[in-house]
């Protein structure tokens, strides 16, 4: 081991320390916890200790500020997202529900009410009895079945094993300190679900889509600026993030990693406003086994570019009316939300100043409601690029719950490679400090907060370690 490396393996943070081609990467020991989510209780104490009756208790949008410009998302789309959420859970056919994050109650209110029972944690103490005092006043005849508890996200290990059908976790998983801290959740989640059950983890960030949701934060708060400045503060910003965000990459390579996990079904968010919640995030459900899934994946596949009338949605329609009955994968839809974006963000990492242009495509919404006019059910994700989509169409009521829609680049990496880590540019600072007081002569190599080693690095490591027993690669 190098001299960093030694010293680094005294840091109480830090579970290991590699240093390769003049970078030291650094894997977090189990999450800094208290002090992060100790922070993220406080604000929340505080936004919802705050008088918001005026908003109605089934509605309290209180804190759902617009990260370009600060201000509060419209309400009218704040519903469409809450509604678009509810409709997609209901669809589940939750009836003993445990929601972990439940806040001002947004989804509780629309769903509790046809359930045998609701049970729900907040890990702010003061929201939970602000959401009691509200049920109270509201008196309604559900009120009984449902129960509320101060809880953090990792301590379901308090509920009953196999119980719940469904477990929600919604706008949740950017709030949480690190990727150990997730996979504890959703292990205990699986725990605590009955054979067949779904964990419901929605409104995820996506972290695929982060230099593109930057670069227009950046350009909407400050037009002017000239592009390499932009470009430099978005490469800042990315690397100082406090929020955890998500590849969807990730789900499918945790629902392998865990045998209690029967397939994995990844989703864009429906709404026709566009704005940051519909744009640049997602909803996951995963469904535990046993549970008999449907899966996607040879599903027969039209690519949108290889239509000939692509001016509008009509020569889909036509299309799908032709092969009435069966099922169609159709990849690479422009993606309205990201066309722009996407451009954008491309020109403004070469320093180019950005050339307005009107957005190309359609929204998700829109391939809803062109399935609903065939009569028809579309589900739609991710594509390989980031400014489109793939919409599966299918051809007969899908009762049974869906697997491998999402398609992954093969080989499939860890899931701990397809999320960041909120702390990692306070941890980065920290271990430098740490190093440079134990070797004040030495030159300490850039630092790198990592949930994972890069493979080429994971590679070598064995390599040396295998010629050191005397073996070969």
């Amino acid at each position: 081991m190098t001299a960093i490396e030694n010293v680094l393996a005294t840091h109480p943070q830090v579970e290991r320390a590699v240093v390769s081609d003049g970078v030291t990467y650094v894997i977090p020991a189990e999450e800094r916890q208290t002090e992060f989510v100790t922070h993220w209780r406080q604000l929340y104490d505080d936004l919802y200790s705050a008088d918001s009756e005026a908003a109605g208790h089934t509605s309290d949008f209180s804190g759902w500020t617009s990260s370009y410009t600060g201000e509060l998302i419209p309400t009218d789309q704040m519903e469409q997202w809450r509604g678009a959420t509810v409709r997609r859970i209901r669809a589940l056919k939750p009836s003993r529900v445990l929601e972990v994050g439940v806040g001002s109650g947004l989804l509780l209110w629309h769903l509790a009410p046809d359930c045998v029972e609701y049970r729900a944690t907040d890990f702010s103490p003061v929201t939970i009895a602000k959401l009691r005092a509200r049920l109270r006043k509201a008196n309604v005849p559900w009120a009984s079945r449902v129960h509320l508890r101060a809880a953090e996200a990792v301590q379901t290990d308090r509920f009953p094993e196999a119980y719940f059908d469904t477990v929600i976790l919604n706008s949740v998983t950017m709030h949480f300190p690190g990727p150990g801290y997730l996979r504890r959740f959703i292990e205990q989640a699986l725990r605590v679900l009955a054979p067949g059950g779904r964990l419901f983890i929605g409104d995820n960030k996506n972290l695929t889509l982060l230099p593109q949701f930057l670069t227009e934060v950046q350009r909407t708060r400050d037009p002017s600026a000239a592009p390499a400045e932009i470009r430099d503060r978005v490469r800042e910003a990315a690397m100082t993030q406090q929020w955890m965000l998500l590849s969807p990459e990730y789900f499918v390579a945790t629902a392998r990693e865990l045998p209690d996990v029967a397939g994995v079904d990844i989703q864009l968010k429906r709404s026709s406003a566009v704005n940051e919640l519909t744009s640049f995030r997602f909803d996951a459900v995963l469904h535990k086994a046993p549970a008999r899934v449907r899966s996607l994946a040879g599903v027969p596949r039209l690519a949108f570019s290889d239509l000939t009338d692509r001016a509008d949605l009509t020569g889909l329609a036509r299309l799908l009316e032709e092969r009435a009955g069966a099922d169609l994968r159709v990849t690479g839809i422009p993606n309205r939300a990201l066309t722009g974006l996407v451009a954008a963000a491309a020109t403004i990492e070469r320093a180019e100043p950005v050339v307005p242009q009107d957005a190309w495509g359609w929204l998700p919404e829109d391939l809803h409601l062109l399935a609903e006019q065939l009569g028809r059910k579309v589900v739609v994700t991710a594509s390989a690029r980031p400014d489109e989509m793939d919409a599966v169409f299918l051809g007969t009521a899908a009762e049974e719950p869906l697997t491998d829609l999402y398609e992954v680049r093969e080989p499939l990496e860890p899931a701990a490679r397809y999320l960041n880590h909120p702390q990692a540019a306070d941890l980065a600072e920290d271990v430098r400090r740490f190093a440079a007081e134990r070797l004040p002569d030495s030159d300490v190599a850039p630092i790198r907060v990592v949930s994972a080693l890069p493979p080429a690095v994971e590679t070598r490591l064995r390599e040396l370690a295998q010629q050191q027993n005397g073996s070969h690669p």
